[in-house]
């Protein structure tokens, strides 16, 4: 049953994204110099997404092994709050440190806390994921984040 509430939420939230995204276009893309895809685009194309992956979540039958059972589910209580704290840290973190070194630090925990990998593996994929969500956002959608006051 909770797969279908975290499905549920997760349409909802991407559901809020698309209003939200067509608010900014109904408000700004006339008077702004908006590229072909620019921030309202961004987050209505995103918010679709997470709708679709969603209702689709919500919708699916829960999924079984080979023998007919359900897989066993881990206790969502310390998982919840230790993403949550993380998070948290995150925002705080991305004014101070900016969005490269703040998403290495995020992921990096992330990876040893729920992939239970290594330290090492955990900070190379972390490195491997930071570098590409840079080139990505900043790069090449020329996205303005967090550079950090104490860092870069």
């Amino acid at each position: 049953m909770l797969y279908r509430v975290q499905g549920a939420v997760l349409g909802l939230l991407g559901a809020g994204s698309v209003v939200e995204a067509w608010r900014i276009t109904q408000e700004a893309r006339e008077a702004a110099n908006f590229d072909a895809i620019g921030p309202d685009r961004y987050l209505m194309g995103l918010g679709l997404l997470m709708a679709v992956i969603g209702l689709w979540m919500a919708r699916r039958p829960p999924v079984a092994d080979q023998f007919g059972s359900l897989p066993a589910q881990r206790s969502v209580g310390a998982t919840f709050y230790i993403t949550v704290g993380l998070t948290a840290a995150l925002a705080l973190a991305l004014p101070y440190i900016g969005f490269a070194p703040a998403s290495f630090l995020f992921l990096t925990i992330m990876f040893r806390q729920f992939g239970e990998w290594s330290w090492v593996r955990s900070a190379a994929a972390s490195a491997v994921t930071a570098a590409v969500f840079y080139i990505m956002f900043i790069w090449l959608a020329d996205l303005p984040l967090p550079h950090g006051e104490l860092l870069f």
